[in-house]
């Protein structure tokens, strides 16, 4: 809006009669209360066309700089009946629009917008009126409107003045529009651009983990993931270590995935997956020959019971532990109580076969001397 208040301050100060110094002079001051007032006293009275045209000007203005919109947009729709000929149409479309926008009238903002854009394409304000077009557009949730706006402000923007807002506008819409690939980019350059946003905002580096993520590029997205960590991220942190230990686990680096499975335990109780991992932890550390820690992962689960989604595999190697630790007849009656649960369990086959052969190597024991 600076360059608007620019244009109409050039207004305001050309040939300003008498009557209305000290209208100007508040203005000018940004006393914007005392100049609504002024210039609301000046045009009750009956004026000559100079006078009126820069007091209409000046009451819009100043009731735009108050948050008066609707009294802009009052004054606006009289100044067009009063000094059709002689107001700039584009100059009252964008304050027009802007007022809209701030009133939250989101349709009416884009109508406008668009009026704006038709009719006068080499107006001085039509990146204005992409820029509130796309704003528009994406608080109506309408994001492909949004992202063709502002696709085309980036293309033909002259200022900065909106370009943060473009920027950041632009990246959401195609991140609600699920356009990953392009999305990355312009939050890329948004970055670039604003590089303290990053630091202010380091949100900025989750997301680019999950799209990247989501467009399968998953050492992008741990890159992305551990920096995040490192920057001490805490609404996503979680969610985040259970991504990266996941990634590690299904890639063979179980020592990686172990160290963030176990920073979730301590940290969290209830976490949604805990069972999970207290059953990826069991056979990790069982792998690892760790026996007493894969008993302790197993126990938990165990303790849970049958509505612990991993109770089965509990109940199958707790006394595949305790056979490992050449305790047999603990071993025979743990597998036992596994089929008193699961009869026709999936490790139902596997168990019938260790109680038979356990069964005899305890026979063998008793025989040997």
């Amino acid at each position: 809006m600076k360059k608007i208040y620019t244009l109409c301050l050039l207004i305001l100060v050309s040939c300003t009669p008498p009557k209305i110094y000290t209208a100007r002079h508040h203005f000018k001051n940004q006393d914007f209360d005392k100049s609504f007032n002024d210039y609301n006293s000046i045009l009750k009275n009956r004026l000559a066309y100079p006078t009126r045209f820069q007091a209409e000007i000046g009451l819009i203005w100043s009731a735009y700089n108050k948050n008066d919109y609707k009294k802009v947009i009052e004054e606006i729709n009289k100044v067009r009946i009063d000094f059709k000929s002689t107001i700039p149409e584009d100059w009252l479309l964008v304050i027009e629009a802007f007022s809209y926008f701030h009133l939250n009238n989101y349709s009416y903002t884009v109508t406008i917008a668009d009026k704006l854009i038709n009719k006068y394409p080499d107006s001085y304000f039509v990146e204005d009126a992409y820029y509130l077009k796309g704003r528009a557009n994406e608080e109506l949730k309408k994001y492909e409107e949004a992202e063709l706006a502002y696709e085309r402000f980036l293309k033909i923007y002259s200022s900065p003045l909106y370009l943060k807002d473009v920027l950041f506008g632009y990246y959401s819409s195609l991140y609600a529009l699920k356009k990953y690939e392009r999305a990355i980019q312009i939050l890329l350059t948004y970055l670039e651009y604003f590089k303290e946003e990053k630091e202010k905002n380091i949100e900025y580096i989750y997301d680019l983990g999950y799209m990247s993520s989501e467009l399968g590029r998953f050492i992008e997205a741990v890159n992305y993931y551990e920096e995040y960590l490192r920057a001490n991220g805490q609404f996503h942190k979680y969610e985040i270590i259970y991504y990266l230990a996941k990634y590690y686990a299904d890639t063979d680096e179980e020592d990686k995935a172990a160290r963030y499975f176990n920073t979730i335990l301590k940290d969290i109780t209830d976490f949604s997956e805990e069972d999970y991992i207290h059953l990826w932890l069991g056979t990790h550390y069982l792998r690892k020959d760790k026996k007493n820690l894969a008993m302790q992962h197993f126990k938990t689960l165990f303790l849970k019971g049958l509505n612990c989604n991993y109770f089965e595999d509990a109940l199958f190697f707790i006394p595949q532990i305790e056979e490992l630790q050449g305790e047999y007849n603990e071993a025979i009656l743990d597998y036992a109580r596994y089929l008193t649960y699961f009869p026709k369990g999936k490790f139902a086959d596997t168990v019938n076969r260790k109680i038979t052969d356990l069964s005899l190597k305890n026979v063998e024991n008793k025989k040997s001397p």
